[in-house]
């Protein structure tokens, strides 16, 4: 099930050309954003997050959206 973006993600996911070979989410909490890039079509879609809580969620939200195998995760 992909999430419906909200507005103002959706608003910075379109500052994103296409055709670079790799796009990184710094704070990427939930993972929404990270998640619509791979869904783009990114090649490599890394995710940061420092804070252990969004990083759970973060992880386990790529997994169950089903783009964990082309996100890459870094706390």
């Amino acid at each position: 099930m992909r999430p419906e973006l909200p507005a103002r993600l959706r608003s910075v996911a379109s500052l994103f050309p296409a055709g670079v070979p790799a796009v990184a989410d710094v704070g990427a909490g939930h993972g929404m954003l990270c998640a619509s890039l791979a869904w783009r079509g990114f090649a490599c879609v890394i995710a940061t997050e420092l804070s252990a809580g969004p990083l759970r969620e973060l992880s386990t939200n790529l997994q169950a959206w089903g783009v964990s195998e082309r996100a890459e995760v870094v706390a």
